[in-house]
Parts: C-alpha cells; sequence; structure tokens
C-alpha cells in the first residue's frame, strides 16, 4: 500500500518526491480528513469500543476476584492482613496484569489474533 501510494504522488517517477508532489499528498491527506463521518462508521467505531471495553472489565473484574480470593485465603492469616487489604494487593495485580495483557485482548477482539 505503501510502494503505491508514493508512486502514485511520485509524477515524474524519478523516485524522489519533491515538494509540489509531497504537498499533492498532504492537501489529499486534509480532504480525507475532513469527510464526514457516516453513520454506519460511528456505529462501528462505538461497537468496537464498547466490546473493547466490556471485554477488558469482565477480564479485570474475573482477575481481581481471583487473585483477592487467593490472597486472602493464603496470605491473610500469615501476614495479619484485612480483607480490604486482600483485595487492595488484588487490585494491584489486576491492573498490573490488565496493562500488560490489554494490548493482547484487543488484538483477539479486532480479530488481529
Amino acid at each position: 500500500a505503501v510502494r503505491e501510494t508514493y508512486e502514485t504522488y511520485d509524477t515524474d517517477g524519478d523516485g524522489v518526491l519533491s515538494i509540489q508532489e509531497f504537498q499533492a499528498y498532504v492537501d489529499a491527506q486534509d480532504e480525507n480528513a475532513n469527510a464526514p463521518i457516516t453513520w454506519s462508521d460511528a456505529m462501528g467505531l462505538g461497537l468496537r469500543a464498547s466490546i473493547r471495553t466490556v471485554g477488558l472489565g469482565a477480564v479485570d473484574t474475573a482477575i481481581l476476584l481471583l487473585c483477592g480470593d487467593a490472597i486472602e485465603s493464603m496470605l491473610a492469616a500469615s501476614m495479619n492482613l484485612t480483607t480490604l487489604g486482600a483485595v487492595g494487593i488484588a487490585s494491584i495485580v489486576s491492573s498490573v496484569v490488565g496493562l500488560a495483557f490489554g494490548g493482547y485482548l484487543e488484538m483477539i477482539i479486532e480479530g488481529r489474533l
């Protein structure tokens, strides 16, 4: 796609974009950037964003619950840790896992993996 675009704007075919050729490329991008968004484009974007948000939220909550339960059952008594302390530690673990695997989950949701 890059080569075809380059060849389209390299009008004299010398393999080098002149200032005028580059300006034509920039002007074409500006025209495309100001195109109105259609209703179906907006709905598609909203659907993708909501699926991502709900999916990542569900994974984050599941990790939070599992880690909180594991920390409380294994470490609370030995470390004199309250339930709220276990939830706080589980929240940190859940956030780190969410940051680490968020990109991976987005690729799954978008169908790139």
